[in-house]
């Protein structure tokens, strides 16, 4: 028994300390990357304030593509974008940065800048879930939304709860169910109409100069109707062999080639 003791204790020892070295080299591992992450970032600012647009866009890119994803990395590719006369990907990544940190100033500054000086002037956002959508970027996160309509929908199952069970609490809690139930109503229908738009009619922008919108998905079959320039915002709808089909704020749609927009 004592033997047996002796080796269960020692294989537990071994496990032990294997567990701790595997943290140790996962931890180190981890600074290694963090101070290399640093050093990219210092490099791209040093780029960036010599007005070497072109390496600071490649070192905020090469950071988002091992996973960087922050509203500080899109901003600043955003700047640099911008900076460098490409207005269009400075707008998309502005977008990009609003997703992470809807109120912040300087983004917004940045993103109104560029829709005033942009050719196609968008002013109005028509389709309801549009609206709900634009109602809400500049406020809340997505998942901001999500645990609003969360909280307000467990206070008035709460309440609803109480009431259900003290009678004698019924005519007391009937206004701050009504309250609770008017709020969780709108943070649904905010909530939904983020989650639609964000997966039926994804946002992105043209970062062409300018792009022929067609009637149909190909340029020897179908007609030129209109032309779209550079930073002009659009709603996709449908993808078809290189060609999407696109919507306006102002209800206008067409086709136009996949290459010449970006996904926000």
């Amino acid at each position: 028994m004592t033997a047996n003791y002796s080796t269960i204790l020692r294989y537990r020892t071994l496990a032990l300390c294997g567990i701790l070295i595997l943290t140790a080299c996962v931890i180190a591992q981890y600074l290694h990357a963090q101070d290399d992450i640093d050093s990219i970032i210092h490099q791209a600012e040093i780029a960036y304030l010599n007005a070497d647009y072109e390496t600071a866009i490649s070192l905020y890119t090469s950071l988002i593509n091992v996973g960087v994803k922050t509203e500080a990395v899109y901003f600043n590719l955003g700047n640099a974008y911008y900076e460098s006369g490409d207005t269009g990907r400075g707008l998309l990544n502005f977008l990009r940065a609003l997703e992470y940190a809807p109120r912040d100033i300087d983004i917004n500054t940045n993103i109104a800048l560029i829709r005033s000086r942009r050719v196609d002037v968008q002013d109005e956002v028509v389709p309801f879930t549009d609206n709900l959508t634009a109602l809400t970027a500049t406020t809340f996160r997505t998942n901001e939304l999500g645990w609003m309509t969360f909280i307000a929908w467990t206070m008035w199952f709460m309440l609803a709860s109480v009431a259900a069970i003290k009678h004698q609490w019924r005519s007391n809690l009937i206004m701050p169910l009504l309250i609770f139930g008017i709020i969780v109503l709108i943070a649904a229908i905010l909530y939904g109409g983020r989650l639609y738009t964000e997966r039926y009619r994804p946002a992105a922008v043209v970062v062409e100069e300018t792009t022929p919108v067609l009637t149909g998905p190909d340029e020897q079959r179908y007609l030129k109707i209109f032309e779209l320039h550079v930073a002009t915002e659009v709603r996709i709808l449908e993808e078809n062999n290189g060609w999407i089909r696109f919507v306006l704020p102002d209800g206008r749609q067409g086709w136009i080639q996949r290459q010449s927009v970006e996904m926000v």
